[in-house]
C-alpha cells in the first residue's frame, strides 16, 4: 500500500480546485464520486475527513488506479454515471418506472408509450435494472415528452388513462376505416381531392382525397379529427342515415355539378406514381389550420394532435439491414417539427433513406414537412437513382412553397450487397464520413441546391450524386443542422468542428455509441440550454467482420 502524505493530501486538494471530475456528487449531493472508476466513494462530501477517506478510496479500494496519476474518467461518463444512479432510484422509488406491457415492453412514464425496452428477458425474468437503465437512456434521447419536461413524469393512473384512450382512439380509428371501405356515402370528393362529409354536408379540405395512396393511408385520421373536431354534425353514430342518391344530390349542389368523383379504388401493382395533386390538399389544410390558432385553447389541442400525427409519421425505429447498424436521433424544439427523416424499402434490399430540414418551426414548417416527406416516399418507390428521385420532388413541391420557405435534404440509397450508400445533397448540411481503419473523419462534400429554388432542367445539372464505400467499421453521420448550431446561453454554436471531433472520438463504437456520445457531448457543451432548432441525427455503420 502507497503511504499518503502531505504530497498527496496537497496535490488531491489542488485537483479538487482545478478539475471538475473531482467534485461530481449524487443526486443526494452529499456522495463523492470517484473520477476514476466512477463508484461512490465517499458518503457525506462534507466530512471533516473526507480528503482522507477519498484519497484512502483511490490509493486502496479503486478498480483503475493506485494513485492520483491515473487515467481520469471525462465529465460526461461521470455525469451519465449520476444519470444511472437517478434512473435505479427512480425505478425503486416510483412505480410508474416499473409498468409494462403483457408482452414484456416497457411502457414510458413520460409518454406513456410502449418502448422497445424489454424488461424481462427470454426465460421471462426481469432484466438487471443496469442493464434497464442503459436502455431507458436509448429511449429517453428519442422521447419528446422526456425532453420537454424531463423532471414530470405520469403517475400509473396516468399512464393506465393515457393507454386506455390510445386504445379507444385506435378503435374508433379502425371503425372508421372499416366504414369507409363499407358505406358508399363516405366514398365522395368534390373533384379537387377534398372529401365531402355526409354528415355535415360540406367539403372538407383537411380529408385528403386526392390520390387512391392518401384515401388508404391518410384520410381516415383526418376524417376522424374532422368528427371530433366539434364543427361537425355528427354525434358518434357513424350511420349518416343518408342513402346513396341522397349523397350524390349533396355532391351535386356542393360542385355545381350533376357528377361526383366516387371511390377510385387503389392503385393497382406496378402503376406509375399517382401526380403530384395530394399536394394541393396540404397547401389547403394549412390555410385551415392557420384560421384556428386565434383561440389559445383550442390552439393547444390542435397543436397536440397535430404533434402526434406527426410522430406517427415518422418511423418507430431504424430498419434491421443485414451487415449494418443504423440509429437515429430526434428532438423538436416545438410541438411540431420541420425536421423529418424515413427509411424507404426498395427493390433488391436496397433502402432509401431521407432526412430533411425545413425553414423555420411550428405548424407551417410541420406541414411543409408533410408534404416533403409524403413526396420522397412516394418518389423513392420506383427505386431511381438519387438525382431523378430529388428532381421529381423539387418538381412536386415547388410550386407549394411560398416564397420566404426552402426546403434543405439529403436522400440516399444504401446497397448493404455493394456497400455503397449513394447520395445527393439537396443544400443540407456535409454528411461526415469516418474512416474506422485510420479512426479519421471527413465531410463528404457535394453540389447541390435546395429544394424548391429552381426548375429543371437547371436542378438537375446543379445537383451531383456521391457514392460512399463502406470498410468493416465505417460509419455516415447525417445530421440537421441544429446540430451543429446547438447554442450555449451566450449564443456560442457547438459548430462543425467539435461534431467532427465527437464523431471521431466515438467513431469505434457502435451506430448507438456514436449518436449518444454526439449528442452527450452537446448536452455537454450546451449545459442543458434549451435550443431554438429541432435536432435530427442518424448514424449508418457497417458492422466489423
Amino acid at each position: 500500500m502507497a503511504k499518503i502524505g502531505r504530497y498527496e493530501q496537497r496535490k488531491f486538494a489542488e485537483k479538487l480546485q482545478q478539475d471538475p471530475c473531482f467534485s461530481v456528487l449524487l443526486d443526494d449531493k452529499k456522495t463523492w464520486l470517484c473520477p476514476y472508476c466512477a463508484a461512490p466513494a465517499v458518503e457525506d462530501r462534507n466530512a471533516e475527513n473526507f480528503s482522507e477517506l477519498a484519497l484512502k478510496h483511490i490509493y486502496e479500494g479503486c478498480s483503475k488506479t493506485t494513485n492520483l496519476d491515473g487515467l481520469v474518467l471525462t465529465l460526461r461518463q461521470l455525469n451519465e454515471t449520476v444519470l444511472q444512479f437517478r434512473l435505479k432510484a427512480l425505478c425503486a422509488k416510483e412505480p410508474s418506472w416499473r409498468l409494462r406491457t403483457p408482452t414484456g415492453e416497457w411502457l414510458c412514464p413520460f409518454c406513456a408509450e410502449p418502448t422497445q425496452v424489454r424488461m424481462v428477458d427470454r426465460s421471462g425474468a426481469l432484466r438487471p435494472v443496469d442493464d434497464l437503465v442503459h436502455d431507458f437512456q436509448a429511449h429517453f434521447a428519442r422521447c419528446y415528452a422526456h425532453n420537454q419536461h424531463p423532471n414530470v413524469w405520469l403517475s400509473v393512473d396516468e399512464i393506465r388513462a393515457a393507454i386506455a384512450e390510445r386504445n379507444r382512439q385506435e378503435q374508433e380509428l379502425r371503425t372508421v376505416t372499416e366504414r369507409m371501405r363499407s358505406d358508399p356515402v363516405y366514398g365522395f370528393d368534390d373533384g379537387h381531392g377534398h372529401w365531402i362529409c355526409p354528415f355535415c354536408e360540406q367539403i372538407v379540405p383537411a380529408v385528403d382525397f386526392s390520390t387512391p395512396f392518401a384515401r388508404q393511408h391518410a384520410a381516415a385520421p383526418q376524417i376522424l379529427e374532422h368528427f371530433n373536431g366539434g364543427l361537425c354534425t355528427y354525434r358518434g353514430s357513424l350511420d349518416s342515415g343518408k342513402s346513396l342518391e341522397q349523397m350524390q344530390a349533396v355532391v351535386a349542389k356542393l360542385t355545381g355539378a350533376g357528377k361526383a368523383a366516387k371511390d377510385k379504388g387503389a392503385a393497382e401493382p406496378g402503376a406509375a406514381s399517382p401526380p403530384p395533386a395530394y399536394l394541393e390538399t396540404l397547401k389547403s389544410e394549412l390555410e385551415e389550420l392557420r384560421s384556428h390558432l386565434g383561440q389559445n385553447k383550442k390552439m393547444q389541442d390542435d397543436l397536440e394532435r397535430a404533434r402526434k400525427a406527426q410522430q406517427r409519421m415518422l418511423p418507430a425505429k431504424a430498419p434491421d439491414i443485414e451487415g449494418y447498424e443504423i440509429d437515429v436521433f430526434f428532438c423538436g424544439c416545438e410541438a411540431v417539427s420541420g425536421d423529418f427523416y424515413d427509411f424507404i424499402p426498395l427493390p433488391d434490399g436496397r433502402v432509401g433513406i431521407v432526412m430533411g430540414d425545413i425553414s423555420g418551426h411550428g405548424v407551417d414548417a410541420g406541414m411543409v414537412m408533410c408534404m416533403a416527406k409524403k413526396a420522397f416516399s412516394l418518389r423513392a418507390q420506383s427505386g431511381a437513382d438519387p438525382v431523378t428521385v430529388a428532381a421529381q420532388v423539387n418538381a412536386d413541391i415547388r410550386p407549394e412553397l411560398e416564397t420566404a420557405t426552402f426546403v434543405t435534404a439529403l436522400y440516399g440509397i444504401l446497397d448493404p450487397i455493394l456497400n455503397v450508400f449513394s447520395f445527393v445533397r439537396c443544400g443540407h448540411t456535409f454528411p461526415v464520413l469516418y474512416h474506422a481503419e485510420s479512426r479519421t473523419v471527413e465531410d463528404v462534400a457535394s453540389e447541390g441546391v435546395v429544394l424548391g429554388s429552381v426548375r429543371d432542367p437547371m436542378f438537375t445539372n446543379k445537383t451531383k450524386q456521391m457514392d460512399i464505400s463502406f470498410d468493416p467499421g465505417d460509419s455516415v453521420t447525417l445530421f440537421t443542422d441544429g446540430i451543429t448550431e446547438a447554442m450555449t446561453e451566450t449564443s456560442e454554436e457547438f459548430g462543425p468542428e467539435l461534431t467532427r471531433e465527437a464523431i471521431a472520438r466515438h467513431g469505434p463504437c457502435t451506430a448507438k455509441g456514436i449518436v449518444e456520445g454526439l449528442i452527450g457531448a452537446i448536452r455537454i457543451f450546451t449545459k442543458g440550454f434549451t435550443q431554438a432548432d429541432d435536432q435530427t441525427l442518424i448514424v449508418i455503420r457497417r458492422k466489423t467482420e
